[in-house]
């Protein structure tokens, strides 16, 4: 009987359990090396013909169960029968004739030894069977699961791909010497509720967008690109920043998405004169570094978010970019960043990194500003989308030049006149 067990389970080392028969080989087996056990000794070992069915559902195969119980029952019989000449009496069954002489008649042997073992192997059965089907059904719901997750993980993919590529390309946009730009967006999850966006109102004016939807997921990417695309369509009309800020927000609440709303800055750059307008619904404040200073924050006029209240008045701000200032603009994921102590980098933390980079090119300045972000993050999960802007203004020759020669350009005019 070892001999018996071992051939199989040398084969299973051999093969490393990669065939199919290896089961059925090792299962046959088992029945009957368990079948000879009870055959010698039917009245102690019968609880072993239920090892075979119990290995069995351990595949999560119904049939192969079934097959297994149908086999081992008629093994079973057998050696119940062949007990009453090759193993050893059990003296519960026997009649004593004389003296010398000890009969089982095989009807007793069937009732008494086979029947109760019998109906014990059968409750196991039932028990693997189950076990079998159910851990089957499971198998099938987890492997549908699985590929309803990739598919998912598909479409999010393809929906992160969507939303990245909304989103104004910097290298792609047209060069001007009035300005340098760079933005950068890292999001929480697949995909998330921040976006930027920058467009020409004309020749002279550059309007600058970034905000950040309530929530994070699918829903907040969904109310992202609404958002985006009636603020874009908003400022292509015409108009300041405040009256933008109020016609899309009566837009979005009349849309009635419940407990979404967005924070949003806008603001409009003379990119002759560095002027700037702005206006902000409920976002964070604006970071200037003035030439040859340090980052300090702009604190402008808030209002209520988009998609609050209907009829809400916003209130705008101005102020001007000389040569050399660089304006900074974020989501709240920048100081909200949280590390593995539950600490947060706070505003503050966020000036320090810009202060200690500030010399550097506005690429160069996200880029280590994403760096530090994760370094205090020390592995800890990110919370919220991380969305960063950045704009250095390097001036318009034609100021330089009027500075530089008023008169002359008075002269010209007066002759041009």
């Amino acid at each position: 009987g070892l001999a018996e067990l071992l051939i199989p389970a040398g084969l299973c080392l051999y093969f490393k359990g990669e065939k199919r028969w290896l089961k059925w080989l090792m299962i046959i087996m088992l029945t009957f090396v368990y079948a000879r056990v009870y055959t010698a000794i039917s009245y102690r070992t019968a609880i072993l013909m239920v090892l075979p069915v119990l290995i069995s559902c351990r595949y999560y195969s119904r049939r192969l169960t079934q097959i297994v119980a149908v086999i081992t029952t008629v093994v079973f019989l057998l050696g119940s029968v062949f007990s009453k000449s090759l193993g050893s009496v059990d003296m519960n069954n026997v009649v004593v004739a004389s003296a010398s002489e000890v009969t089982v008649p095989v009807k007793t042997i069937l009732l008494r030894s086979f029947l109760p073992s019998y109906i014990l192997f059968w409750i196991a059965v039932i028990a693997a069977y189950n076990i079998a089907y159910k851990g089957r059904k499971m198998i099938l719901e987890q492997d549908e699961i699985s590929q309803n997750q990739s598919k998912v993980d598909t479409e999010l993919s393809m929906a992160k791909q969507i939303q990245e590529r909304a989103l104004p390309i910097i290298p792609d946009l047209p060069k001007h010497d009035e300005y340098e730009l760079s933005a950068s967006m890292s999001t929480a999850k697949a995909v998330g509720g921040d976006f930027y966006d920058l467009m020409f109102v004309d020749d002279n004016h550059l309007a600058i967008v970034i905000a950040d939807v309530s929530g994070k997921g699918v829903p907040a990417a969904l109310y992202m690109m609404v958002s985006k695309i009636l603020l874009a369509t908003r400022i292509m009309s015409g108009g300041s920043p405040k009256e933008i800020l109020e016609d899309v927000n009566n837009q979005l609440c009349d849309k009635k998405m419940e407990s979404m709303f967005v924070t949003v800055w806008l603001g409009i750059i003379d990119i002759n004169t560095g002027h700037v307008i702005s206006a902000n619904a409920g976002h964070e404040y604006p970071i200037i570094r003035r030439k040859d200073s340090h980052f300090e924050i702009f604190k402008d006029k808030h209002g209520l978010v988009l998609g609050g209240m209907e009829n809400i008045k916003y209130k705008e701000s101005e102020f001007d970019l000389a040569p050399g200032d660089t304006l900074y603009l974020y989501t709240d994921g920048v100081p909200e960043a949280n590390n593995n102590k539950g600490e947060l980098l706070t505003i503050d933390g966020a000036l320090d990194i810009l202060n200690r980079h500030r010399e550097k090119s506005v690429e160069d300045l996200l880029d280590r500003m994403k760096e530090e972000i994760d370094l205090f993050a020390n592995g800890a999960e990110q919370f919220d989308d991380i969305t960063m802007f950045s704009l250095r203004y390097n001036g318009s020759e034609k100021i330089i030049k009027q500075e530089e020669f008023p008169a002359t350009i008075e002269a010209i005019e007066n002759l041009t006149d």
